[in-house]
């Protein structure tokens, strides 16, 4: 089975919106009220991961240069360590979810938690998604990376394999996880293997093999826009100040080969 599974997940009408957006039966421009109506609303909880070179404002940015692509809002609550679990107990994400009328709300859990608690991490993704679907959004899995081959992280943990090894462990759990609750997936982690084998001279890790670079938060930026709209990537246009053309090139491509893949570089 073909690794675009993930893409039945996304609802396909979003891409009928995007042409919404722009006309009317007859040809007549679309009212401001057509534009609202068929605006995307997203939401990114999660922690560094989502916080570091501004990857909200990456996202919102690129959306804006797809040729036809819908309107698009992004907001975030990201704060530093958080897991999903912190999150709900805070109180802050559910209170924003219930009321910023989104029609995406993205989770990202912590970078270990799909493999030290995964039974924690269950929890609190089926307590988010009952919430966003109770206010009519989508749920999309930011599924997050294995450490650099470089990190500390393996010599600390030698249980925890290779960066394959460890994707693999991640992997299967927002799978199984994006499966149980009808969830969309975004599966960042997979991308940045991919970029790994097939870029290998693209810096995605800071010095901590952990924290990513501008062009990993790119790279995220790219996977999330099409896992929740539906749209190749290499659609846009978007550069960011200190990203060279060349290199936004090639992320957008990894980010769109990830969905055509017959497996997922974690299943290698």
């Amino acid at each position: 089975m073909r690794y675009n599974r993930c893409v039945r997940r996304i609802a396909p009408y979003l891409v009928l919106l995007a042409s919404l957006a722009l006309c009317v039966p007859g040809g007549v421009l679309a009212s401001q009220h057509d534009i609202e109506q068929s605006r995307l609303r997203i939401l990114l909880v999660g922690n560094s991961y989502t916080r570091f070179n501004m990857l909200p404002v990456l996202l919102h940015r690129f959306a804006q240069t797809v040729t036809n692509g819908p309107p698009v809002t992004v907001e975030s609550v990201a704060h530093g360590g958080f897991t999903l679990r912190r999150h709900w107990l805070k109180r802050e994400a559910p209170m924003q979810i219930r009321r910023g009328h989104y029609t995406h709300v993205v989770l990202q859990d912590h970078s270990l938690r799909a493999i030290d608690r995964a039974d924690e991490m269950k929890r609190y993704v089926e307590r988010f998604t009952e919430l966003i679907s109770k206010t009519g959004a989508k749920t999309v899995l930011y599924e997050t990376w294995a450490r650099g081959v470089e990190s500390p992280l393996y010599r600390k943990r030698p249980e925890l394999g290779s960066p394959i090894d460890m994707l693999g462990r991640i992997s299967e759990t927002y799978d199984t996880l994006a499966e149980e609750n009808g969830a969309g997936l975004a599966p960042v982690g997979n991308a940045f293997m991919l970029a790994n084998m097939r870029a290998p001279s693209l810096p995605l890790y800071r010095s901590d093999g952990a924290h990513p670079t501008l062009q990993g938060s790119y790279l995220a930026a790219c996977v999330l826009y099409r896992a929740i709209t539906g749209i190749d990537p290499r659609q846009g246009t978007y550069t960011p100040h200190g990203l060279d053309e060349d290199e936004a090139q090639v992320l957008r491509r990894l980010a769109a080969q990830i969905w055509d893949l017959e497996a997922p570089p974690a299943a290698l």
